[in-house]
């Protein structure tokens, strides 16, 4: 006997040794009983327990046989070929080896989840078409459907227990998409062709991927995974298998080979089977569906209403609110908790925009009749009095898209904000200080909607706040109160329990991370960042401008440090965002009033000479060392006697609001995921951008857009909305998006960021080429305002 074949026996003989089924077989007396204590664990509260989902004994798990069909005709022949090809390519992307103790955890789960995410393409495929030669032949299809769908979602289930355990990198992600559309094509074509043929290769696959985890299990037992056999097995595996307390993820293995075990005999019968129309050798659809006995149904009913009884509390009253609503309670918890921590379906850590934000977004448009509950956690003042004088503003403003302003629309925030704090532009210019590239936008080339509307961030603060203290039934504000800590063990199954100040505790089904770029949250969560800082800080400031001019544009220029904007408030009033080296950024704010006026004014229309001679000539304490109005003059003076006669300048600064100026550091992060188990991530907590291009708030408000609306879908469907798979909805909305808006504009801060001769000739030609196309112009607007046709 080999080595490996000792291994294989050893692995039979002991399989009921590991700590789950060390405590399964005590009370065994017979097969039945053994059956009975396996499915101990209670169904899902949503529905009676599905009799085709697999269900294994511990004899069933540790009897697994690897076999292999013998080829007998051409079709077998081209079928085995097709998956050593299939084989040999996918062991060299996994960097598969089939010797013990080789493979490591990263690279077990990601030959798992590359193979389950192909897997379950066969029998959708299967499926689909058998269900359209249905439809147009209008003759039964005695059951395939069924048995080739079920077989589908039971490769589905693999991959999303497996999902819980590995959380794929957006190139994995990429990876898998380009490997699947190839392969449901020709797959796909090829059923068309030979239904066998490809029934036999799945059957042939299915022989490959026992073999794989039969591997796998004996990795766990003198592998680098050994642990596997301790680690507690996902909650979505212990549902759908109906596994007992204390499983493994080594147990979830074992069941995995056995439904594999099981599609490959059920496809080599199919490939047997000369003609499908005499019948599914599993099941017939003629007989699968009676006509129904009313009478039975009752019975059933009243049978399963009983069983509740004996069950936990909280299926009781999951019973009584599916029946009441047909809409799964969701404020009831998971598993009963011991301790007296008060449960939410939602927690919000931060009360920031982006965070009440969603808070108010789940509370408006849910359901009147669902009974979800939401705490919105703030350590500052959520309710804050703001200052209404004409003429005051914050230097934190915001430039919201039509997207945003649709959103907050929708949760009834956009009507009570004061027309007096908002104010719409309706061009825009940007220019290089460089070279000579320039573009122009303007609200006529996008059905003269105004581009975006400018907003005093506390303004739109104080009118989320006053609907979640309107909405005290559903949305409980922990106010100027900081979380302590966050504890549980989220891939067990727990729910988080924030500790609060003045020793209060809260359980959140989802906990939601709001809490900024030091995100408590992210850190419980453990979920690293990819990004890096600037070397810069952004200047903001309050300015006024020429009332004589017209202030509906907002104007950029891109300088050799960085870009400055000036961003009109209201008629008189612009913001000022600029961005320079850290070291700059100091000198300049310590400029005395008048001095920094006429800097920012050469900022914009003077050649970068000047303004790089200028900023020499400050002092570490902010002194002026020369004479900044008559230096800036007198170089304007000069470059338009050099021929320099351009007219596309902003309103004149002729004074600053009296301390509106402030700096803070610029840096560049994302998140490598938004989501974990019961955990999800939005706004700055999940990414930061640079400001250049304005879109910090609005991505942060599209991702509680996005998650309120998956956070109600989830709970419209009865669906546990904590749960890694629906969460993973989320993230599959906002990651690319994001990623996309934070690669171009930390590309084009990049690209401006150099006074390089050859640089500067690239993009003013990129700049007036662009300019010159109407559609594309108004194709970025729509991009950047989130308002597709």
């Amino acid at each position: 006997m080999n080595t490996r074949t000792a291994y294989i026996a050893r692995l039979n003989r002991s399989y009921t040794r590991t700590p789950c089924t060390k405590r399964l077989t005590r009370n065994l007396r017979s097969p039945a009983t053994l059956r009975q204590t396996t499915l101990a664990s209670a169904p899902h509260p949503l529905a009676d327990p599905d009799p085709r989902k697999p269900v294994y004994t511990t004899h069933d798990l540790s009897h697994i046989e690897q076999t292999h069909r013998k080829r007998e005709s051409v079709s077998d022949w081209v079928a085995w070929s097709a998956v050593r090809l299939l084989r040999f390519g996918f062991d060299t992307a996994t960097n598969y080896s089939d010797k013990l103790n080789v493979m490591n955890e990263r690279q077990w789960l990601n030959r798992i989840v590359f193979l389950e995410t192909v897997a379950g393409v066969p029998g959708m495929v299967a499926g689909m078409t058998r269900h359209m030669k249905v439809l147009n032949s209008l003759n039964r299809d005695q059951g395939w459907i069924h048995t080739l769908l079920e077989e589908a979602e039971n490769e589905r289930m693999h991959l999303m227990t497996f999902m819980g355990l590995r959380r794929p990198s957006p190139f994995f992600r990429a990876f898998v998409v380009i490997g699947q559309a190839g392969f449901f094509t020709l797959f796909t074509i090829a059923y068309a062709i030979s239904p066998k043929t490809c029934h036999r290769f799945v059957g042939y696959l299915e022989e490959e991927a026992v073999h794989t985890y039969s591997n796998c299990l004996l990795d766990t037992e003198v592998g680098q995974i050994r642990h596997w056999t301790v680690t507690p097995a996902p909650l979505v595996a212990k549902q759908y298998w109906r596994l007992p307390e204390g499983a493994s993820i080594r147990d979830v293995v074992a069941a995995v080979r056995a439904d594999e075990a099981e599609h490959r005999t059920r496809n080599h019968e199919i490939a047997d089977v000369k003609e499908v129309e005499k019948g599914n050798p599993k099941t017939d659809d003629t007989k699968a569906m009676p006509p129904p006995d009313h009478h039975q149904i009752g019975t059933k009913r009243d049978q399963f209403n009983n069983d509740i009884q004996h069950r936990s509390p909280l299926l009781q009253s999951s019973q009584r609110s599916f029946h009441s609503s047909r809409k799964l309670r969701a404020s009831e918890p998971a598993t009963p908790s011991p301790d007296d921590a008060a449960p939410y379906d939602v927690v919000i850590v931060g009360g920031g925009i982006v965070g009440t934000a969603l808070a108010c977004g789940l509370a408006t448009r849910v359901d009147s009749s669902s009974p979800l509950s939401v705490a919105l956690i703030e350590a500052g003042d959520l309710f804050r009095p703001i200052n209404t004088q004409p003429g005051q503003f914050s230097n934190r403003v915001s430039s919201l898209t039509p997207g945003s302003v649709k959103f907050l629309d929708d949760i009834g925030i956009w009507k009570r904000l004061d027309s007096s704090f908002l104010y719409p532009y309706s061009k825009m210019r940007v220019w290089d200080a460089v070279g000579n590239g320039a573009i122009r936008f303007d609200a006529k080339d996008n059905d003269g909607a105004p581009i975006a509307y400018m907003a005093q961030n506390n303004v739109v603060q104080a009118a989320l706040a006053d609907v979640a203290k309107e909405q005290k039934e559903r949305i409980s504000v922990f106010n100027k109160t900081k979380v302590e800590n966050i504890v549980g063990n989220v891939r067990s199954g727990e729910w988080p329990v924030v500790h609060l100040e003045g020793g209060r505790r809260i359980r959140a089904r989802v906990l939601i991370g709001a809490d900024g770029v030091t995100s408590r949250v992210r850190d419980f969560a453990k979920i690293e960042t990819v990004g890096w800082d600037y070397s810069q800080k952004g200047i903001v400031a309050t300015l006024k401008v020429d009332s004589s001019v017209e202030n509906v544009t907002a104007w950029q220029r891109f300088l050799p440090t960085g870009p400055i904007a000036l961003l009109p408030l209201a008629p008189g009033y612009s913001s000022l965002v600029w961005s320079t080296t850290t070291a700059l950024s100091t000198r300049i704010c310590n400029l005395p009033i008048d001095d920094f006026v006429t800097l920012v004014n050469t900022a914009f229309i003077n050649p970068v000479e000047d303004i790089q001679y200028l900023t020499s000539q400050i002092g570490p304490d902010g002194t002026p060392q020369t004479d900044f109005k008559s230096e800036s003059e007198w170089g304007r003076q000069r470059s338009i006697e050099n021929g320099d006669v351009r007219t596309m300048f902003p309103p004149s600064v002729v004074g600053l609001v009296e301390g509106s100026r402030a700096s803070f550091p610029l840096r560049m992060r994302n998140s490598v995921t938004y989501v974990d188990d019961r955990i999800a991530l939005i706004g700055d907590a999940a990414h930061t951008v640079h400001p250049l291009a304005g879109q910090g708030l609005n991505i942060g408000l599209a991702d509680a857009e996005a998650l309120t609306k998956v956070l109600l879908e989830g709970m419209e469907d009865g669906q546990d909305i904590g749960q890694i798979h629906v969460l993973e909805k989320y993230a599959a909305a906002r990651y690319l998006p994001n990623v996309t808006m934070l690669t171009a504009v930390d590309g084009i801060g990049r690209l401006f960021g150099t006074d390089a001769r050859i640089t500067s000739w690239i993009r003013s030609i990129g700049l007036n080429l662009t300019d010159s196309i109407a559609p594309l112009k108004s194709a970025i607007m729509k991009y950047a305002g989130r308002t597709f046709p």
